[in-house]
């Protein structure tokens, strides 16, 4: 029969494996860190403009590749451009590339991949694409779309701002004052993004349930070089009826009145079941 570890060797023991286990996880690799401050990433440009990039990488194994994954502007499929290290080494270093120049304005899409010697990678941004907006100086800027869209049908109870978004950025006087709805609502101050292409109108209260919205861009609304857009935009949605509590409809408190209810019978059912059995469990004794 083997004798039992004395306290001693039983530390002993506990040690080398908590060392062993140590040293597994200390050698674990992680995938490779793209450092980078994305307010040194471009956001806006013009036609006939190329963009150039640099990223900090770092990885504990060594850095394998890095690339710009870009989608031109106007294409549906992306292209790969492949990084080289301009400072530093594998392990920590500085890498650079060039998006190049677009022949037409919209919007250009990229991201990150980075890869080490083991395989691992990972992409900047996470869970979604940088934007450039690519203009033409002097030539008339565009709403690329608008929230709503023309002919959309809302929820006014989830529904809370408007939204427009431009191919340049804009002035943004010109458009808060070129900017209208009707039936007029109650909107909070406009809210901007930081590089003037996109704007977001708070709305003060909820919409009215079936209500027909227009939103209207008039065309004193300019891009910040002072060029107007070409005409005047318009987009019209439809606000739903809200059902909730009326004829024909599901009323939430009413529904949960009569799901307790139901909860309630089920529970009287079953102990006058369980009543029933422990009464005839009782007289065959």
């Amino acid at each position: 029969m083997p004798r039992p570890l004395s306290r001693g060797s039983a530390a002993i023991s506990l040690l080398m494996v908590f060392l062993l286990a140590a040293t597994v996880f200390a050698g674990a690799s992680t995938p490779p860190e793209i450092n980078i401050d994305a307010t040194t990433l471009p956001t806006m440009g013009e036609v006939g403009q190329s963009f150039h990039i640099s990223v900090p990488v770092s990885d504990d194994t060594g850095v394998d590749v890095v690339k710009i994954v870009y989608k031109p502007v106007g294409a549906s499929a992306f292209e790969e451009i492949n990084m080289t290290l301009s400072g530093g080494d594998l392990k920590s270093g500085t890498w650079v590339g060039t998006i190049p120049a677009q022949s037409s304005s919209g919007v250009l899409e990229f991201h990150i991949y980075a890869r080490d010697n083991e395989g691992l990678s990972s992409m900047y941004p996470v869970n979604d694409e940088q934007e450039i907006f690519i203009g033409t100086s002097g030539t008339a800027p565009k709403v690329l779309y608008f929230v709503p869209e023309d002919g959309a049908v809302v929820d006014p109870g989830t529904t809370d701002s408007i939204k427009i978004v431009f191919n340049t950025a804009m002035d943004r006087t010109s458009v808060e004052e070129a900017v209208s709805i009707f039936p007029p609502v109650d909107t909070g101050r406009f809210i901007w993004s930081d590089n003037g292409t996109e704007v977001t109108i708070p709305l003060s209260a909820p919409l009215s349930p079936g209500t027909n919205y227009t939103i209207t861009l008039s065309s004193s609304a300019r891009s910040a070089d002072g060029t107007p857009i070409s005409s005047t935009q318009t987009v019209k949605f439809y606000a739903i009826e809200d059902f909730s509590g009326s004829a024909g409809g599901w009323d939430p408190v009413m529904v949960s009145i009569a799901s307790i209810g139901v909860l309630l019978l089920i529970a009287v059912l079953l102990m006058r079941g369980l009543i029933k059995r422990n009464s005839g469990g009782k007289k065959d004794e």
